[in-house]
């Protein structure tokens, strides 16, 4: 009764008048600075390396908990972040274990084009088909940006 899983990239992308140095720390979020700007699903992180490898706790919908251990790949700042993940947790039929994200921030002369890459080491065919219909990367991503806008603003 289960539907078979696959590695999968997902790509997406979200436009803002903020400038890329003042969307950075919204999208690069780490220990030291999860506190001003981290989400409010995120409800620790801790360094396991400092400056590499971090632990991040998030809800994930009303009682759910997920760990995450992030691994910094990348870091030009205002320019391009990468770090890959895994779920310690995960179980053989969890939907996914471990994978990557990259950010890539471009000025675009009114503000800023973020382009986002996600890779995952499987993914139900169910989540991929809603995944694409509702264009769920993307509004994430739209999320976090009007997330950063209205902290930013205030």
């Amino acid at each position: 009764h289960y539907l078979p899983c696959r590695a999968k990239k997902l790509r997406s992308y979200a436009t803002t008048k903020m400038k890329p140095e003042e969307l950075w720390p919204y999208l690069t979020t780490n220990p030291d600075t999860f506190s001003e700007y981290g989400s409010e699903d995120t409800l620790s992180m801790e360094w396991v390396e400092p400056g590499v490898r971090f632990r991040q706790i998030c809800r994930s919908g009303d009682l759910a908990k997920i760990e995450e251990i992030h691994t910094i790949e990348v870091k030009d700042p205002h320019q391009r972040y990468c770090f890959s993940f895994e779920v310690p947790d995960a179980t053989a039929a969890a939907s996914v274990s471990s994978g990557s994200k990259e950010i890539k921030m471009i000025p675009n002369g009114s503000g800023t084009r973020l382009e986002s890459i996600r890779e995952f080491d499987r993914v139900s065919i169910r989540a991929q088909l809603l995944i694409w219909i509702d264009d769920g990367m993307g509004r994430v991503d739209d999320e976090i940006v009007q997330s950063a806008e209205a902290a930013h603003s205030s």
